[in-house]
């Protein structure tokens, strides 16, 4: 007679959860869950919350904005209990919807503030408004209240946002950088950085910079104002083809020290982009466009890749992957450990031209100049076919002015109708507790 042993019960009738954690821990989730169908012993070990929530930490490391932002969805939206699986369970249906292109859609009405620059992290939405005096709006992301206005600390209009932790940085048309505290609501430093090469002391300048890794960095350039933000914030024709690179050091959330500053001859810095591994930086001449995979300890060079630089290039980086459109059009992926292309899309494959391109870790994300929005899904172009897929389209009364997304949403400014009225309009593809709300109004006593 066929005697089995079965080693997780005899582990745990000797008191041994600690080797069996450690057996569960090297599985993954789909294990995990199969794990639970085995017999009643094993479903109640399988169901320890700590074994999921280590299994979540493990995935945090690989993925962190992601899992963050999954994660501060989860404490609003779901039930604590079995909170952890419960949070893989809605990152299988998130990457479910983005296949099938299903989300829920909603929108709060913002009034009709000029409003510049979008972006958002795993807890709010920050709205750049101009005007007489140039204000930041923050939302909850998650429930979309109104968090807050700051304003009053610089008259120049806001050209740049970035929020960071519980902290919001932005930079000025004056040359100004702001940081701001998210909690106490208060304007912590401001950094003049006046350090383009040759500029002049009354010139209108942007300010390009990143902060991430306790670094900031930041490089400034005359200002040209674009007809539409979707041809490229950042591809206007400048007055000088120096730049210098300012690298500054955190001492602590509100203090920092420059540590060095680079100067670069014939060369415009287009975007600054950063992930857990890497910073990117995206320069250009007249004919070369530079790629320089830098370290998040010093921001020094790691590698460089060459490009043929034009009018209609564009560029992203996130989770490794460097993605680029060339002369021909064709899109290329481009391995950032090697800087060897791994996969290139042919012009016919989408024949439109790309005006804006945003790469995160499962999606690449195409606009074309009819506004219309296409994805394509991470990794399988290295396994099968190439399939863009339009994941929705505008109409001539719609205009879209600024976008931002990540794996669980994308949110849009709308501007539409004969008043001329703001939208945010968010697409979510997770929709846990979002059926009951389809159209929201902003809570900002300023709306």
């Amino acid at each position: 007679m066929e005697t089995q042993l079965d080693i997780i019960n005899l582990l745990i009738k000797r008191h041994m959860n600690d080797v069996v954690a450690v057996i569960f821990s090297l599985l993954d989730v789909e294990n995990l869950r199969h794990c639970e169908l085995v017999s009643k012993t094993w479903y109640v070990f399988v169901r320890d919350e700590n074994l999921w929530k280590r299994r979540y930490e493990k995935e945090r490391k690989k993925n962190p904005h992601f899992h963050e932002a999954l994660y501060q969805r989860g404490k609003e939206q779901l039930r604590r209990f079995f909170l952890y699986k419960k949070l893989f369970n809605a990152r299988q249906n998130t990457e479910i919807n983005w296949i099938l292109g299903k989300y829920l859609t909603f929108s709060i009405e913002i009034g009709k503030f000029s409003i510049y620059f979008l972006t958002m992290d795993a807890k709010r939405i920050a709205l750049a408004i101009d005007g007489n005096s140039p204000s930041i709006m923050v939302l909850k992301r998650w429930t979309l209240k109104f968090d807050c206005l700051l304003t009053g600390a610089i008259q120049a209009p806001i050209r740049q946002l970035q929020l960071q932790d519980d902290f919001i940085f932005s930079s000025h048309q004056d040359g100004t950088i702001c940081q701001w505290n998210l909690i106490s609501k208060q304007l912590v430093q401001h950094i003049q950085d006046k350090t383009y090469a040759g500029s002049e002391g009354n010139e209108d300048r942007i300010i390009l910079f990143h902060a991430a890794h306790n670094l900031l960095i930041s490089c400034d350039r005359p200002y040209l104002p674009t007809v539409d933000c979707f041809s490229d914030r950042y591809v206007e024709v400048p007055l000088h083809f120096d730049t210098r690179i300012t690298i500054r050091r955190f001492l602590s959330p509100t203090e920092m020290a420059v540590e060095r500053i680079e100067d670069h001859s014939i060369a415009q810095v287009m975007r600054l982009e950063s992930d857990a591994k890497y910073f990117a930086i995206f320069m250009r001449n007249p004919t070369i466009l530079k790629i320089q995979i830098r370290s998040t300890a010093d921001f020094q060079v790691i590698r460089e890749l060459r490009v043929a630089y034009h009018a209609h290039a564009r560029y992203a980086y996130n989770c490794g992957w460097l993605v680029t459109v060339d002369r021909e059009k064709s899109i290329k992926f481009w391995d950032a450990e090697t800087l060897t292309c791994k996969c290139i899309i042919p012009r016919h494959c989408f024949r439109n031209q790309v005006l804006e391109m945003v790469l995160n870790s499962t999606h690449l994300i195409l606009i074309d100049i009819y506004r219309n929005v296409y994805v394509l899904t991470l990794p399988y172009f290295l396994k099968s076919h190439v399939e863009f897929y339009c994941l929705f389209r505008t109409n001539q009364e719609e205009h879209y002015w600024n976008f931002c997304f990540d794996e669980l949403q994308i949110v849009t400014l709308w501007i539409g109708g004969s008043n001329h009225l703001r939208k945010l309009v968010v697409r979510d593809f997770m929709g846990h507790g979002l059926c009951d709300r389809a159209s929201l109004r902003c809570s900002s006593p300023h709306c």
